[in-house]
């Protein structure tokens, strides 16, 4: 979470072996390198925004709680 969130080892290392296994599989499949940062990049953004819109969840549903 770019807010200050808590991360895991275990989260971490399954982060980095999901990008480099795709990054392998994009260049077995000769893809431009371009398009590699592109899907990279767009794995790291949908990561953000998932995390983003559970927190906003959390928060949501603690709010609802304690009214």
């Amino acid at each position: 979470d770019i807010f200050g969130g808590r991360g895991t080892l275990l989260g971490t290392f399954l982060g980095v072996l999901l990008l480099s296994s795709l990054r392998e599989a994009l260049v077995l499949l000769h893809v431009a390198a371009f398009w590699q940062n592109v899907v990279t990049g767009g794995i790291v953004l949908l990561g953000v925004l998932l995390s983003a819109e559970t927190r906003s969840r959390k928060i949501n549903l603690q709010e609802s709680a304690s009214a």
